[in-house]
């Protein structure tokens, strides 16, 4: 996002339209930056929805708060024990750099050679959930990302996003699950980015201290798909 967005309402949200260029993917990371007010860490805010109305739908990928300060995390269907409560306890009025990856290639949910090689301790779960801040390196937590219980050891395959898709940011389509905060920098790539390379993004995008100040412009000019092959 080259501008910003500020929510200050729980039923705030802003909806981008129909993203187009993304079809099926093998591999997805999502990226933003984003700051929490008190009342957003107990809520289910969605930070991000990419591909449907709501997380928990098949072919869409999507963040939401837990209502006590961590993370769910949702790739192409609904969350399991694996995929919730995760990450780091969240602080208000910090700004963080949250970004998921999801590598869809591998047979199993743990044996991912792709994440093994992204990730700098080498685990292979095929979803990584990565937290970092202005002043602290990403730290990865490790995403068991399965399609059938009870032991969810498969994996979900690719996640076809169609020919055209949508994009919600800091809310859901019908606008219920508003996040009270601010969103800065939301980048969309094809593929599995490395944690190295998430931390030089990381690094290269750090919200400048005013940036509370600009963020109600609202959001101007919109940059969202980025590739490694950037999808735009």
């Amino acid at each position: 996002m080259t501008g910003g967005q500020t929510y200050n309402t729980s039923n705030a949200g802003y909806a981008t339209g129909a993203l187009t260029g993304l079809g099926t993917q093998t591999g997805v990371t999502v990226a933003m930056w984003v700051k929490f007010s008190a009342s957003a860490l107990t809520s289910n805010a969605r930070l991000f929805v990419l591909g449907a109305s709501d997380v928990g739908a098949a072919g869409s990928v999507g963040l939401s708060l837990n209502g006590a300060g961590k993370l769910n995390v949702y790739v192409d269907g609904g969350s399991t024990a694996d995929t919730i409560n995760l990450g780091p306890t969240l602080s208000a009025d910090t700004w963080y750099f949250i970004a998921l990856t999801y590598d869809g290639t591998s047979s199993g949910s743990t044996n991912s050679t792709v994440q093994g090689a992204a990730t700098t301790d080498g685990n292979t779960k095929n979803g990584q959930l990565y937290v970092g801040t202005a002043t602290s390196a990403v730290t990865d937590t490790p995403v068991k990302i399965g399609l059938t219980g009870p032991n969810y050891n498969d994996s979900r395959g690719s996640i076809d996003f169609g020919a055209s898709t949508a994009l919600y940011l800091g809310n859901r389509a019908d606008y219920t699950r508003g996040l009270n905060g601010m969103i800065d920098d939301v980048s969309i790539y094809s593929g599995v980015l490395s944690q190295t390379s998430l931390d030089n993004l990381r690094l290269a995008s750090v919200p400048e201290p005013g940036v509370a100040a600009m963020l109600a412009i609202g959001a101007g000019g919109l940059l969202f798909l980025r590739n490694r092959r950037k999808v735009s």
